[in-house]
């Protein structure tokens, strides 16, 4: 899920849903299937416009692809009719991203943290440091830990046990270090926040190698995969871009570690704990 654009430059497969304000342009050739533990979860919508380089094959006649704009070489698509040009559904609006906490009243808006609740007193450890060099080693023990001043895990560093980094004031998460691997997925939540709700400059999340991860990867700026990565979770982006420039494994699922600060955000789960799954909302959602 994007405010911006999703910019995949490689080979894709996504199980899930994909939703962007901006432009989603498919570099290579590409699956789209539903994902096993979502419904209705294999979409492609965008408020903009959908561009295909090279192939899309979805694996179901009823999944759906919209555009609220053109479909560069719509004829590239197969596996579906449900092919939809210039939409003017409820799909493929703009998602809000005016910075509120909670979800709006009419429409639906891209989740945005509470950073009172996400950094609440006692709860998270705050980190000074902003590099994690050669041979360091960060242990999340089951934690929030917090970098105001960003940070930067260098090649030969290493992130042992599970929970949540987040990243403030606008600064960068910069991951030089393969996490994870094919097997053994790190789980852990990924945030960089702009320290502004979302209205500010910054809050960009870069992995230069091999990503291999379980959790949510949050950024108010761009999350950038310059290696091939694989993802089950969820990537959001309040107001910057997703950009992949190699490929692509997806899977929209619910959260292995709870994320405070989305409280209002949740589908799927109480909001004092459990797996969560967290996709554009609106206040009618969430009263139910």
């Amino acid at each position: 899920m994007s405010g911006g654009d999703i910019l995949l430059q490689g080979q894709a497969e996504v199980m899930g849903n994909m939703r962007a304000n901006g432009r989603i342009v498919f570099g290579g050739a590409s699956d789209q299937k539903e994902s096993p533990n979502v419904h209705n979860g294999g979409r492609l919508l965008t408020a903009t416009e959908l561009e295909i380089q090279s192939t899309i094959k979805v694996a179901d006649s009823d999944q759906e692809v919209r555009s609220a704009g053109d479909i560069v070489n719509a004829r590239k698509i197969s596996g579906t009719s449900k092919v939809y040009e210039d939409d003017d559904s409820k799909y493929t609006r703009k998602l809000d991203t005016d910075g509120s906490l909670t979800p709006p009243r009419d429409g639906e808006a891209i989740p945005n943290p509470d950073p009172a609740t996400l950094l609440a007193s006692g709860a998270y450890v705050t980190h000074t440091e902003t590099l994690i060099d050669n041979g360091n080693k960060l242990d999340l023990a089951g934690g929030v830990h917090y970098f105001p001043n960003g940070v930067r895990f260098e090649k030969g560093s290493s992130l042992l046990g599970r929970d949540t980094i987040v990243v403030g004031n606008g600064h960068d998460a910069v991951f030089k270090t393969s996490l994870g691997s094919n097997s053994t997925p790190a789980v852990v939540n990924v945030l960089a926040l702009d320290g502004h709700q979302g209205r500010g400059t910054g809050g960009n999340i870069i992995f230069e190698t091999g990503t291999f991860l379980q959790g949510l990867i949050y950024a108010h700026g761009n999350v950038e995969f310059n290696a091939n990565w694989r993802v089950r979770g969820s990537v959001i982006t309040y107001r910057g871009n997703v950009d992949a420039k190699a490929n692509v494994h997806f899977i929209l699922d619910r959260l292995p570690v709870r994320v405070a600060g989305f409280e209002t955000w949740l589908l799927g789960a109480s909001a004092m704990g459990g797996p969560v799954l967290l996709e554009p909302l609106s206040w009618q959602d969430g009263a139910k």
